[in-house]
């Protein structure tokens, strides 16, 4: 029988198995690199698995707070500190330190790229934009449901460091692996990608913010249009590789799965759309699925947030699955990086219908407040950040 306690089993090896180090001390190697660039959520364990796989220590390494311990860094890195989901002063002070040793250093670069560098790694693209501007663009882009591509398109086109503009400084010789937390075949959204050539214009960034319709997006779309702003460089010969993303965390617990003996189907592609709509669909696949058959999928559907409450992705998934299943499956919804948005739980396993009037829970979801309910639907699992970032793993079984 799959219980709890398998679905909690299956998620958690599935990120062991996917740890950034491991990934990247098997990739790593084989290369005579001078020095070393990592950035975002899993910069700290993928730059020392660089390490371990021979790297020399030397470079900088940016994480936002909380995430990797840096005493596990080997000496001669430095680390720095940006800050997520936000956009503040460390991180443009991260970035301009990336940029002075990009510009100074000779001799080919590995860049380790990972999420979350988009806000612990940012240079406003002056004299065009400032600090002030670009902190409060990145703020609506968080708040306004967008899914991570065309968040990615603005923030490129406002930075100096972003699309491209930092591996415009580098070696042609240097290389980027990519631990990815976006859609299959969209690399170069990861961190906004600072050494990828981006394909998007000013002119695409300019409509997504005059669509998100705030004071300062409409001043940048009106800056972006002016045509005093350089477009990013289209293309790079720095090559890179994709090591890691969320169809490697699906498969990997597909696997630990049917190691466990239990029957897998996978839903193929990724999980994408409005939250609401997501929920339906588990739904409507919960009801197929032969008993104690198993569906793993993954991905990251948007949630527009709307209040100040505890929430995240997955948790308000979680309430909304159980408002549609009632009951009648056990599910699990994880994030990778063990951080779902404010919400407590870094996963939510579903074991019940919620007991509560609908109209009780659309108002608390209205306040972005779902993690207050998981504990009425089911179980938390909590967690330190564990390293991954590898977007959501979305377990259910079949009656």
């Amino acid at each position: 029988m799959t219980d709890s306690s398998a679905l909690r089993q299956i998620y958690l090896e599935a990120l062991g198995r996917c740890a950034p180090a491991t990934v990247v001390a098997a990739r790593a190697g084989g290369a005579p690199y001078a020095y070393l660039l990592a950035f975002g959520k899993c910069a700290v364990d993928m730059a020392r698995g660089a390490v371990d796989a021979g790297v020399p220590p030397r470079g900088i390494v940016v994480a936002p707070e909380g995430y990797g311990d840096s005493g596990s860094l080997p000496a001669g890195l430095r680390m720095m500190r940006g800050s997520h989901p936000e956009v503040t002063a460390p991180s443009v002070e991260a970035a301009r330190a990336v940029i002075a040793l990009a510009s100074s250093m000779r001799g080919p670069c590995l860049v380790l790229a990972s999420g979350g560098g988009s806000a612990c790694l940012e240079a406003p693209l002056e004299p065009h934009f400032d600090l002030a501007l670009v902190a409060a663009v990145n703020r609506a882009l968080v708040r306004g449901g967008l899914d991570i591509a065309r968040m990615n398109t603005v923030r490129k086109h406002l930075s100096a460091i972003k699309g491209g503009r930092l591996g415009a400084l580098l070696d042609p010789a240097s290389r980027t692996l990519v631990y990815s937390d976006v859609p299959l075949g969209r690399a170069e959204m990861v961190g906004s990608g600072p050494t990828l050539g981006d394909p998007t214009t000013n002119d695409d960034a300019a409509t997504i913010l005059e669509s998100l319709g705030t004071a300062e997006s409409i001043a940048a779309a009106r800056t972006l249009r002016s045509g005093d702003v350089p477009e990013t460089p289209k293309t790079l010969g720095i090559p890179f590789e994709v090591i890691a993303e969320n169809a490697t965390l699906v498969d990997s617990a597909a696997r630990i799965a049917r190691e466990m003996g239990l029957r897998v189907r996978l839903l193929g592609g990724e999980i994408a759309g409005d939250v609401s709509d997501a929920a339906r669909l588990f739904a409507r696949e919960a009801e197929t699925l032969g008993a104690g058959e198993l569906l793993v999928a993954g991905g990251e559907p948007t949630v527009k947030v709307s209040g100040n409450g505890r929430g995240g992705r997955c948790s308000e998934l979680a309430v909304r699955f159980a408002l549609e299943n009632r009951g009648r499956n056990l599910a699990l919804f994880g994030s990778s990086d063990g951080v779902d948005g404010s919400s407590p739980a870094g996963a939510i396993v579903v074991t019940r219908g919620l007991e509560l009037p609908p109209g009780e829970v659309d108002d608390i979801l209205s306040r972005s407040d779902s993690g207050s309910l998981v504990e009425a639907l089911g179980e938390a699992i909590i967690m330190e950040p564990t390293g991954n970032n590898l977007r959501d793993l979305y377990l259910v079984v079949g009656r």
